[in-house]
């Protein structure tokens, strides 16, 4: 791809009272990604094949389990069989996927605390999605994906920290809820823009129904620091609670020729339900340790994920266990 992309970025806030008790904020922003490598290696992948010995081979070129009797039954050449049982990925000319990203927000001062309310939109366009050449088992790699989301979030923290015994203490808990629709989660997810479905008893284009897993509504988590800053070590411990989401799922396929709900469309459509997912409970813990270097400093930190090591179920798959991060930053 070698396309200019340009993404402007655009903030503003505005303090109502003038001592800073009372912000407002926003901002407009856009976002590319897109690595199209694994997509441009699919198209270079050698195409799927069935092999099998020549006297299963049937009249229509394709593979047998049964075959006809050779001589002194001595098994024939190994050949190819007609009819790719693969599809072909088509790597196309393409623009790069970009979001165009709306936020809001204010931040309310309340005792010893900072509340802060915030509204994050979200709507992706030229995202990839595959599309099949009619009669063929053929996809090609476009821009015909479209996402759009919308976050509201509340996060309190307090304005100073809590000194104790030489040790500092921080705090902040929060909680967010998100709505999101994707015409397809993924490159092999394919997208037919004039696809119909019945979600829940509604009519709908396939393209307007929520997503699957990403649409995890509620979020809420606790996180506690302290600080020691004699040893220079810093812990912080994090509890996430991710809520249950509901799983669009296929639950059967209806023929339309003149039922109500189908609106007057006329021709095939599947039937989509909501199946629903449990919660998922995390503790992650930060762990960095600081050691001057004359005037410069070198910082060793240490990430644990998912501490107890729980299998939190994600739709048919479940998410990463316990996990260790190692990282190193020298400062100067």
């Amino acid at each position: 791809m070698k396309n200019t992309n340009i993404s402007p970025r655009f903030s503003a806030s505005y303090d109502l009272w003038g001592d800073r008790s009372t912000e407002l904020f926003g901002g407009a922003n856009r976002y590319y990604a897109g690595n199209v490598l694994a997509y441009k290696l699919r198209s270079a992948r050698k195409l799927g094949y069935t092999e099998c010995r020549a006297e299963h081979v049937n009249a229509k070129g394709s593979c047998s389990s049964t075959g006809a009797a050779t001589a002194g039954n001595v098994p024939g050449e190994w050949v190819y069989e007609k009819a790719l049982n693969e599809v072909n990925y088509n790597y196309t000319s393409l623009r790069t996927p970009y979001s165009d990203e709306l936020t809001f927000g204010v931040q309310q001062s309340i005792y010893d605390t900072v509340w802060t309310l915030k509204w994050v939109g979200r709507e992706g366009k030229d995202q990839f999605a595959s599309e099949k050449a009619p009669g063929t088992k053929s996809y090609s790699l476009t821009n015909n994906g479209k996402m759009d989301s919308d976050t509201y979030s509340l996060v309190v923290r307090p304005i100073a920290p809590i000194e104790w015994h030489s040790m500092l203490f921080s705090w902040s808990a929060g909680g967010s809820i998100q709505k999101t629709n994707s015409s397809n989660t993924a490159y092999d997810d394919e997208v037919d823009v004039d696809k119909r479905i019945i979600y829940k008893g509604k009519f709908m284009r396939y393209i307007d129904r929520p997503a699957d897993d990403f649409n995890r509504h509620w979020v809420t988590f606790v996180e506690l620091n302290t600080e020691i800053p004699a040893w220079r070590l810093d812990w912080t411990q994090r509890l996430n609670y991710v809520g249950g989401y509901k799983e669009v799922t296929t639950s059967g396929s209806l023929i339309c020729t003149g039922q109500p709900a189908c609106e007057g469309y006329e021709g095939p459509v599947d039937i989509y339900t909501e199946k629903k997912a449990g919660s998922n409970v995390n503790i992650d813990w930060r762990v960095t340790y600081t050691q001057p270097v004359g005037k410069q400093n070198v910082k060793i930190g240490v990430d644990v994920l998912n501490v107890l090591n729980r299998a939190n179920r994600t739709g048919s798959n479940y998410g990463l266990g316990r996990q260790f991060w190692v990282d190193v930053t020298y400062s100067w």
